[in-house]
């Protein structure tokens, strides 16, 4: 039974907006509900910031042909922590019902951190993070993201008038004379919903009618830590100005609004760069580009302007208000999912079954797809924490585990080593059947509070430049393989003991069990036989014990559980008497089968029978260890043939 009913955390907005800068202080609170009192090793909160970058291309690989490699990085830009409970030795009990702990954390003011971002190949995440530690237990972590708005300027940013000039080209491919283009900027800074006034100036020497344009790009540069590089290149907004005829001259001023979701420019981030430029373009009529002028821009929030210097004044007749966003780029994929088919009414699968399904892919536009896989795959995970004695640090908390790949099974459903497949939009299926293994002893599906036994099938959607897709479903698999240690045949468990406190005589506990295979939904019979030479009121009760055993790479190191899962009591057995019982235990349909064949988990199970005596701290007790197999009606064919009566 879980003591942790409910652990949240929320934080203060300082704005309307919702966002932090350098120097701003996150307020909020870390709230627990607690079912039953709660020892607590320590309670924290942090606020991190990190960036990723991770994109996959093609390199040639000599003798092997082009091979698809991955790139990317990682990197720790702000991390400050604030501890609301800290025990070094001892632990703080907590009481059943609510408890709310109050933080505070302050962003660095002189730290130089970039805005927030998300785009195609990375972001810059900036997250608040709680952290419950108690003895021998996983950690419990909960986390809430917030918006940062770099309050830093570029260099680059001018708040003044600029202009940038072509010199005067001959161009050969037209007719008569050269041209000449003049661009004038306000200034290059610019906030989220302004308006960017322009003036260009045309002079057209030729006998080609002009056409001029002007674009807003977007460039996006992600690094990694060998300084390769993907760049992303977008056109935000385009207008196109009049013709501009033979010989003549025209000079036009116009204005580009900046939509209010406009990302800010990062220029501070060593994996992410942001980037934005103002291009005014002279087409030939039905041609190529022939003249090309960038000015680049720097778009910054409002409060950045310099006191004194103009600010950004919005778009007249217009409601909108600068505000911070995430770049989001135009998916094209609109639902990737995967389904299976059920073989049975429990949903299960077992060793030689064949798993049969779907996946379905929904695109809003033609897309480019390297491969379609579909695997099944199974994994076990181990992990917990102790307590440890260290010289220097006293005791401190180490964590232990492990992880073993029990099986992996992979088919494409498309599959293109150079080409890639053109999907058109619209809607796709694909169907699948993958066969587990039936020659490979696999563990039954598990999940406990140090690890868990995981089995499941994973869609991956590959694209040049992009982030691989995966879908996931889990699927509970039974294991048919039955333990060495399993009786078909009755077995008896004979104890006798003289115990020397009790008056007068001894006490003999004989147990019988049918066997010792069941199944869930099954009932357990018992015979128990006690024989009271003694002066004392025996009281037989009988437990139903399962024992978990966590194991890590490391062997030596172990972690177990026992839990009780039944009990009932007999009637009282009184002195100088005999008395032999038959009773039944039900199984619960939900009851996990055991595991002997994983090396990292171990599901045992024992059926306990004890005579507590009154006044005596130690009892007379026998375990009988159990085997639970797999419900379903093949469990039968597991009994042998001329043997006992398998599950009813």
């Amino acid at each position: 039974m879980p003591s942790v009913a409910d652990f949240s955390l929320s934080y203060d907005k300082i704005n309307d907006s919702g966002t932090f800068s350098e120097g701003d202080t996150i307020r909020g609170k870390v709230s627990l509900e607690l079912l039953k009192a709660t020892k607590v090793l320590r309670l924290s909160v942090k606020a991190k910031g990190d960036v990723n970058t991770k994109w996959t291309q093609w390199v040639d690989n000599g003798e092997n042909g082009e091979t698809l490699r991955n790139y990317g990085d990682h990197r720790r830009l702000l991390k400050k922590k604030q501890f609301l409970i800290s025990t070094k030795l001892k632990e703080t009990v907590l009481s059943p019902g609510s408890h709310s702990f109050s933080f505070d954390i302050q962003i660095p003011s002189k730290k130089d951190l970039p805005s927030s971002f998300s785009g195609e190949h990375g972001s810059i995440r900036y997250q608040l993070e709680a952290k419950l530690c108690r003895r021998l237990r996983r950690a419990r972590k909960v986390q809430e993201v917030f918006n940062f708005l770099s309050k830093t300027v570029p260099k680059k940013a001018l708040f003044i008038p600029q202009t940038a000039l072509t010199k005067r080209k001959n161009i050969k491919k037209l007719k008569g004379g050269n041209v000449k283009m003049e661009v004038w900027l306000e200034r290059n800074v610019f906030a989220p919903g302004e308006m960017i006034k322009v003036v260009a100036k045309v002079t057209n020497s030729s006998e080609e009618d002009l056409s001029l344009r002007m674009k807003l790009k977007q460039d996006v540069v992600y690094l990694d830590d060998d300084s390769y590089d993907c760049k992303l290149e977008s056109e935000l907004q385009t207008s196109s100005l009049r013709l501009v005829g033979p010989l003549s001259e025209q000079e036009e001023e116009w204005g580009m609004p900046l939509s209010p979701n406009t990302p800010l420019s990062i220029h501070n981030c060593k994996r992410i760069k942001l980037q934005y430029s103002l291009v005014g373009a002279l087409k030939v009529q039905f041609s190529k580009t022939v003249l090309e002028v960038s000015l680049p821009l720097v778009i910054i929030t409002q409060d950045m302007f310099p006191p004194g210097e103009p600010g950004p004044s919005l778009n007249q007749g217009s409601d909108l208000t600068p505000a911070p966003g995430l770049y989001r780029a135009m998916p094209s994929v609109a639902d990737f999912s995967l389904s299976f088919d059920k073989i049975n009414n429990s949903g299960t699968f077992s060793e030689g079954d064949t798993i049969r399904g779907k996946v379905s892919l929904e695109l809003l536009k033609a897309t480019k797809v390297l491969s379609l896989s579909v695997k099944a795959k199974g994994d076990v995970n181990t992990k917990w924490t102790l307590l440890t004695n260290d010289e220097e640090c006293g005791e401190t908390l180490r964590e232990y585990g492990g992880h073993r790949r029990l099986f992996k099974k992979k088919q494409f459903l498309i599959s293109t080593k150079l080409k890639e497949t053109v999907l058109s939009p619209g809607s796709h299926s694909f169907s699948f059947d993958i066969q587990i293994p039936s020659k490979k002893y696999l563990p039954s599906s598990f999940s406990g509070e140090h690890g868990s036994i995981r089995y499941q099938l994973e869609a991956k959607l590959c694209r040049r430049l992009k982030r691989a897709r995966k879908v996931q479903q889990t699927f509970n698999f039974w294991s048919k393989s039955v333990p060495k240690k399993a009786l078909f045949v009755p077995q008896t468990a004979l104890t006798k003991t003289n115990f020397r406190k009790l008056k007068r005589g001894d006490v003999i506990l004989e147990v019988r069990l049918e066997r010792n295979v069941f199944a869930p939904s099954e009932m357990i019979k018992v015979v128990a036989k006690v024989t009271n030479s003694s002066e004392e009121n025996l009281i037989p009760r009988m437990k139903l014990k399962q024992d978990v055993i966590y194991s890590g790479n490391d062997t030596s190191y172990r972690e177990s559980e026992t839990n009780e899962l039944q009990t009932s009591s007999l009637r009282l057995v009184g002195p100088r008497s005999e008395q032999e019982e038959e009773w039944g235990m039900f199984l619960s349909p939900k009851t996990p089968p055991s595991i002997h064949n994983c090396k990292l988990i171990k599901l045992e199970y024992s059926l306990v029978v004890a005579l507590e005596m009154r006044n005596f701290s130690t009892d007379l007790e026998i375990s009988l260890p159990l085997v639970i197999i797999f419900s379903g009606q093949d469990a039968k064919s597991l009994f042998p043939p001329g043997g006992k009566p398998g599950p009813s």
